[in-house]
């Protein structure tokens, strides 16, 4: 729906699916087009374009294994957001089955690298990560010139809670459950911050892990187009919040 200077304008609207004429893709059982949505300048050409997460869309992995859950892309040109011009994001590695794949999945976008193009993020909490199922997964990928998305080893890059601090993954943490991004260092490059709500807290001091207390990290992003470096913040919460 189109904005205008009275509101959003109800005769402006109209649809994007997968069977619609020209756009990739097709209308399956359990697909979940539009499970969660983002929107970000991917192109760099100062329009924001549409993320859709399709978390059951089956994905054909690199060595012929089938999973589950993808983001389907659709770029702005001048005239308006038509869905046609659409690209899809197959989430690879993911999960054989939809309950733990991308089902509980989140969106966003942001440019860490200072580029002037978004690169897009997909948070997996329901995936099994080092070994322990529900530990979680943020995936962020590039977009390239050509409004392809890099899916190359230097394109792509994983983020597991491991990596980011010296403690192991547990299970159902829900590392990327939760997605923001937020300019936050005044450096010019937007940063990301990732919620993991089900992760335990164990620096208390009795010793004494609290039990699904949760956390929420903040990686900054840098200008230079390296990776994000170690987390420059994380927050508990307090015992069972959500």
């Amino acid at each position: 729906i189109h904005g205008s200077f009275n509101g959003p304008d109800p005769s402006t609207s109209w649809a994007i699916h997968q069977d619609k004429l020209g756009v990739a893709g097709s209308c399956g059982t359990w697909d979940a087009f539009g499970k969660r949505l983002c929107v970000g300048d991917f192109d760099n050409n100062t329009l924001d374009d549409l993320a859709v997460l399709v978390a059951g869309e089956p994905v054909l992995n690199p060595n012929g294994s089938t999973t589950y859950g993808a983001v389907q892309v659709h770029f702005s040109d001048k005239l308006k957001l038509r869905g046609e011009n659409d690209v899809i994001v197959p989430y690879y590695g993911g999960s054989n089955s939809y309950i733990t794949g991308l089902s509980d999945g989140a969106l966003a976008a942001g440019d860490f690298d200072g580029n002037g193009k978004d690169e897009l993020v997909i948070g997996a909490p329901t995936l099994t990560s080092a070994g322990s199922p529900g530990g979680g997964t943020v995936r962020v990928i590039r977009c390239t010139q050509t409004m392809q998305f890099d899916l190359s080893w230097l394109g792509t890059k994983d983020y597991f809670f491991t990596d980011l601090f010296d403690d192991p993954v547990d299970a159902n943490d829900h590392f990327g459950a939760a997605l923001a991004v937020g300019e936050f260092t005044s450096d010019g490059v937007d940063d990301l911050v990732i919620g993991a709500p089900q992760r335990d807290f164990a620096n208390t001091p009795s010793g004494e892990p609290v039990p699904g207390a949760g956390v929420v990290l903040i990686l900054e992003g840098n200008p230079d187009g390296a990776d994000f470096g170690f987390p420059s913040f994380r927050a508990f919460a307090e015992q069972g919040d959500p």
